[in-house]
């Protein structure tokens, strides 16, 4: 039995296009069918697009059991429009099964006219399981868009960064100020004199998430993934999500988007403005390192990725 691992830390979402539900189960779940058929009959039919620039490069990586794996640029309203076809790319074998695979792909929107677009996944020859992705644009205008990309220091939510592999998504959205605070020491004497000792000044911040319009469920859940990630950088700055923070909504009766925000800070505490004539200013030292890699090994722990098993 071959599996399929799309991990929830993917910036897109899929379907498998044949899925077919059980009859003895009425619940149509976010893994399995596309968002607009998950609203409820009493909520509004509100449809959802997410976004992405004309320049933007849409990383993927996912573990798959099935060879090829070819991925289809297609027409976002008529999917039997294929406008190009890729292949995804073999990076490690897994040591623990035979012929399973991490594979890769980048796919630079350069020369995507702007419109409605989704991908279609194909495993194997002939093809044994087909996914389509959520709906997006390709637009030239990013206004009130925020970009997000982000890696990890260890393999993490079934993806495996050992390989370099560094996604980004971008987001409807903006980073709001909501405190200027400080750690402060003090010393207080026998007649209540107080002398400051130390204090380190930090802020936090607001990442809100749409709040215009609202996003689904399930990329609510995917940007919670992503922005627990230890490397993150919104609009190429880096930041670390508050400790405890949690994902915060709104909620409008009968109406299925939400708008949520979440805390988060500077990861550099820094006091000063940095700037360099070369390299990157957010990197407080560079180390180059080398490992020897001979495949991988799977986290059976924890509900992590969109797992598809073909029989």
């Amino acid at each position: 039995m071959a599996k399929i691992y799309i991990p929830y830390l993917n910036p897109l979402s899929y379907t498998d296009e044949a899925f077919v539900s059980d009859q003895l189960y009425a619940s149509k779940h976010f893994d399995d069918v596309p968002y607009i058929d998950t609203i409820k009959p009493w909520q509004q039919k509100v449809d959802f697009v997410r976004v992405w620039w004309y320049k933007d490069v849409i990383r993927q990586q996912l573990i798959s059991g099935i060879s090829p794996v070819v991925i289809e640029l297609v027409n976002g309203d008529n999917t039997s429009v294929v406008y190009a076809t890729q292949n995804f790319q073999p990076k490690l074998q897994n040591k623990l099964v035979a012929g399973e695979f991490i594979n890769e792909h980048d796919w630079d929107l350069n020369g995507a006219t702007p419109g409605y677009y989704r991908f279609r996944l194909k495993f194997g020859t002939p093809v044994q399981k087909s996914l389509i992705s959520e709906k997006f644009i390709v637009s030239e205008n990013i206004e009130n868009t925020l970009l997000l990309q982000y890696g990890h220091h260890e393999n993490r939510g079934d993806i495996i960064f050992e390989t370099g592999f560094e996604p980004n998504v971008r987001i409807n959205g903006s980073l709001r100020l909501k405190e200027i605070l400080s750690v402060d020491t003090t010393y207080v004497d026998q007649r209540l004199n107080a002398e400051m000792i130390k204090s380190d000044p930090y802020c936090t911040w607001d990442l809100v998430l749409n709040d215009e319009w609202g996003i689904p469920e399930p990329l609510a859940i995917k940007l919670n993934w992503i922005i627990g990630c230890s490397k993150l950088m919104i609009d190429g700055k880096l930041y670390t999500k508050s400790d405890g923070a949690k994902m915060e909504s709104s909620v409008i009766e009968r109406y299925p988007l939400r708008s949520y925000k979440i805390e988060v800070r500077d990861k550099l505490n820094r006091s000063s403005k940095v700037l360099v004539t070369e390299g990157d200013p957010n990197m407080k030292i560079m180390i180059a390192a080398t490992s020897d890699s001979k495949g991988f090994g799977m986290d059976t722990g924890g509900n992590q990725s969109q797992i598809i098993s073909l029989e």
